[in-house]
Parts: C-alpha cells; sequence; structure tokens
C-alpha cells in the first residue's frame, strides 16, 4: 500500500518541461487578452471622438440655422417695412399726380418748343448724348455689381464700343450744326449794316 501511494504522488507532479509549457502557456494567453483588451479600447477611443466631432458638427449647424433664422426674421420685417412705406410714398405720388394733371401744367417736352429745324436737331441730339452718358454709367454699375448675372466682359465691351461710335456720330451732327449757325450768323451780319454809335444823326 505504500508502495501505491507513492506512485500516485509521483504522477500527481509535473515535471520541469510541461510546467515550462504551462507557464509559456499562461503568458500567450495572457498577452492575447491585453491585446483584445487593447483593440476595444482604442476602438471605444476612436467611437467617442467620432460621437464628439459629430456633436460639435451639430451644435454649430444648429447655431448657423439659428443665426439664419434670426436674419431671416429681420430681413422680413425690414421687407414690411418698406413695403408700407412704398405704398405710403406711392399714395402720396399718385395724388400729387392727380393734382399736377388737374392743373394741367405743362410737361418738359411741352416746354422745349424748338423755334426751327437746327433746334430740332440739337435737341434731339443732346438727348441722346446724355442718354448715352446714362447707359455707360449703368453699364459700369452693372459689371461691377456683385450681384451681376447678365452682363459678362465680353457683352459690355460690345455694348460700349456700339454707344461710343453712337455718341461720336451725334457730337460730329452737333460740330455741323454750329458750323451751320456760325454761318449763318455770318451770312446775316454780312447782309445787316453796321451803323456806329459814334455816328452823328443826319439832320436834314
Amino acid at each position: 500500500s505504500s508502495s501505491s501511494s507513492s506512485s500516485n504522488g509521483a504522477s500527481g507532479r509535473l515535471t520541469p518541461t510541461e510546467e515550462q509549457k504551462r507557464l509559456r502557456l499562461m503568458d500567450q494567453v495572457t498577452m492575447k487578452m491585453y491585446e483584445c483588451l487593447d483593440k476595444r479600447q482604442r476602438f471605444l477611443r476612436d467611437e467617442l471622438d467620432a460621437a464628439f466631432k459629430v456633436s460639435a458638427t451639430l451644435e454649430s449647424s444648429a447655431e448657423k440655422a439659428q443665426e439664419s433664422l434670426n436674419n431671416q426674421t429681420t430681413a422680413v420685417a425690414d421687407y414690411t417695412d418698406a413695403i408700407k412705406t412704398l405704398e405710403l410714398k406711392s399714395t402720396e405720388f399718385e395724388a400729387w399726380a392727380a393734382a399736377q394733371s388737374a392743373e394741367n401744367i405743362p410737361s418738359v417736352a411741352e416746354r422745349l418748343v424748338p423755334f426751327d429745324e437746327l433746334s430740332t436737331q440739337v435737341t434731339k441730339l443732346v438727348a441722346e448724348h446724355s442718354a448715352i452718358d446714362d447707359a455707360f454709367y449703368y453699364l459700369e454699375r452693372g459689371l461691377a455689381s456683385s450681384q451681376n448675372k447678365t452682363v459678362d466682359l465680353q457683352t459690355f465691351l460690345k455694348e460700349c464700343r456700339q454707344l461710343a461710335r453712337k455718341q461720336f456720330l451725334c457730337r460730329a451732327h452737333l460740330r455741323k450744326i454750329q458750323e451751320e449757325c456760325m454761318q449763318q450768323q455770318h451770312e446775316f451780319a454780312a447782309q445787316t449794316p453796321l451803323v456806329s454809335v459814334f455816328q452823328a444823326p443826319n439832320h436834314q
């Protein structure tokens, strides 16, 4: 019986080789667990960072949306006031126009009455020349405007060339009319005898 118990105790012990294997296996399992835990922590950290970024983006978008809403509300109030002012001014203008019409006040075109054909031409040419100046002004404003969507550089240059040619012809025509008026004045002066203010009166 003593021999059998000693054999069982000997069989329950691990040999040095088996002990080393067991320790090595435990180390490998421990390292594997640490790696899994580290991967899990990094994954959770990345998820939290992404969630924080999304939250910050949503907060910024909400602030911008609120600011835009406030601006729209202010703009609507301004437009409402502007419409009221425009309606008031339109009513005042209609009342003024009705009063002017009742008084039969002549218009600017009716006040300008040329006394001959040359005066008629001068009036029309000066009006056309001034209108071309206005067209240049509004073309420049349209090209420089940040809201411009119709006047590009090529169209601007094309229109300016056409207007400049028309304005040049207006000036040339006005110079011809001026020369003709000067010639008429000279002819009239040549046909009219000059009387000196120092000439003594002729008493008969």
